[in-house]
């Protein structure tokens, strides 16, 4: 997770955090580290007022697409390792 040592010297409840946490779920997702980029989505599901969806028209559904490809790639990535188990 080299991402968190990034966002761990700011204190939970810190205003900033869940526009960072966009940030940083949008971008993991286009480098295709779904898993990671899910839990951020998780942390801040639902409010689409921070970048990258606040310059889009169509937030919501930006939002969601971008989600959807996180949760449909870490879902992809564990059916992957499960299958080399065994």
């Amino acid at each position: 997770m080299r991402h968190r040592h990034a966002l761990c010297p700011v204190p939970r409840g810190h205003p900033a955090l869940p526009q960072v946490q966009h940030l940083v779920a949008y971008c993991l997702t286009k480098q295709g580290r779904h898993g990671e980029s899910l839990r951020h989505f998780r942390a801040v599901d639902g409010w689409v007022e921070a970048l990258p969806w606040r310059y889009e028209n169509h937030r919501r559904l930006v939002y969601r697409v971008v989600r959807t490809a996180a949760a449909r790639g870490a879902a992809f990535e564990a059916v992957r390792r499960w299958l080399r188990r065994g």
